[in-house]
């Protein structure tokens, strides 16, 4: 692991020079593309079986990623493209790499860590600071990235399904990965979802892509409620399955703290969480320590839902640092941070021991000529 970390760590000395790297070495980029056009066509809030007979036929040796790091940064859950995807006229190589959610752990993971990129993005003071410590390049703090995806349905229909269900209850189980599982308590979770669902006309059961074929997930559809999901983790319209999902409800139960919270908080829908003692397996390279420390923030966030059915002040207030709600820009603002980025690699020749000298250099340019810029990059050196 540690030579393939090291061969991985070459190319990140020149953003360009990765971005070049990716595309020419990566492997089974073409048989990937593919499975991403067909299941980006697929609605699969209404019909999950095409992304259930996929997850399946992974188990078969199914190709399901890239190693491409510029690529999937570029497609994961559609995060990037709702953020910038307006802004096309710059090499992607310079422009910000997004991070995947929110992440607990103090490290830097793959999606920002191999992909060389002249700047940072995240969503609030937590991982702000995380990242600040770790590299020598702006981060811009943008809030939830649900707030900037489209919704999958165009309002009309929202409103017809939404009249059609009447009041909805939404269920978020907690997920895994291909690196992680989930322990919980099945039949506790479905008892309490029965329990609460006696006040609502319809139940839907969001199922991440990894988890579809689950068991709890069977025993969910066994009680007659709605199997659906957003969709593959790089379908770039996964986010937008997910903000509309989360506005047919009038209420979102889940059994663990995870980026879902800040989003269901940011688009005005109550969270509820389920005390189950769920478990969800580290990510690969978490220390033990660390892994207790998150469990410690997750429970802490975890407590101010148990039994919520409205949003209370105190939920924002706490959860501001991990999802900087106060943190959301406007297209204007974001269009003003690619720039940002694009110049600093300019500047840099897209060195990445060069992004420090440039991003100083580039502050004191916009001093002078660019108030919105200079604001946004002070704030993203702080």
């Amino acid at each position: 692991m540690k030579i393939k970390s090291l061969i991985k760590s070459v190319p990140t000395l020149n953003s360009r020079a990765n971005y070049e790297f990716y595309r020419l070495f990566s492997r089974k980029s073409d048989a990937f593309n593919q499975k991403l056009d067909l299941l980006g066509s697929i609605d699969c809030i209404q019909d999950v079986s095409a992304l259930e007979q996929f997850r399946a036929a992974i188990d078969s040796g199914e190709c399901f990623y890239t190693t491409d790091a510029n690529r999937s940064n570029s497609i994961i859950y559609g995060i990037w493209d709702s953020i910038f995807g307006s802004v096309a006229d710059y090499p992607v190589y310079r422009l910000p790499a997004v991070e995947h959610g929110l992440i607990f752990p103090a490290q830097q993971f793959t999606d920002t860590l191999f992909t060389a990129r002249p700047s940072l993005v995240t969503f609030g003071r937590y991982r702000y600071e995380i990242l600040r410590s770790k590299v020598c390049k702006p981060v811009f703090m943008v809030g939830p990235y649900i707030a900037y995806a489209e919704p999958y349905y165009d309002k009309e229909k929202r409103n017809k399904l939404k009249k059609k269900n009447g009041r909805t209850l939404l269920v978020l189980p907690a997920h895994g990965t291909d690196e992680s599982g989930v322990t919980r308590e099945q039949d506790s979770y479905i008892a309490k979802v029965r329990m609460l669902a006696k006040d609502y006309q319809t139940v839907i059961v969001n199922a991440f892509w990894w988890n579809i074929n689950d068991p709890i997930i069977k025993k969910f559809a066994a009680e007659g409620y709605h199997i659906s999901s957003a969709g593959f983790r790089d379908d770039v319209r996964f986010l937008s399955r997910l903000r509309t999902l989360i506005e047919l409800a009038d209420l979102v139960v889940g059994d663990d703290v995870g980026t879902h919270v800040g989003y269901t908080l940011a688009l005005g829908v109550p969270y509820h969480q389920i005390p189950l003692g769920t478990s969800v397996d580290p990510p690969r390279g978490v220390s033990q320590y660390e892994y207790r420390r998150v469990e410690g923030i997750k429970s802490n966030l975890g407590s101010l839902f148990l039994e919520a059915n409205e949003i209370l002040s105190d939920q924002v207030e706490v959860c501001e640092p991990f999802w900087g709600f106060s943190c959301l820009r406007s297209r204007e603002e974001l269009k003003a941070i690619a720039e940002i980025s694009a110049h600093i690699g300019e500047l840099s020749h897209d060195w990445s021991l060069g992004f420090a000298r440039a991003s100083k250099h580039a502050l004191r340019e916009y001093e002078e000529s660019d108030l919105m810029k200079y604001v946004l990059l002070s704030e993203a050196l702080r």
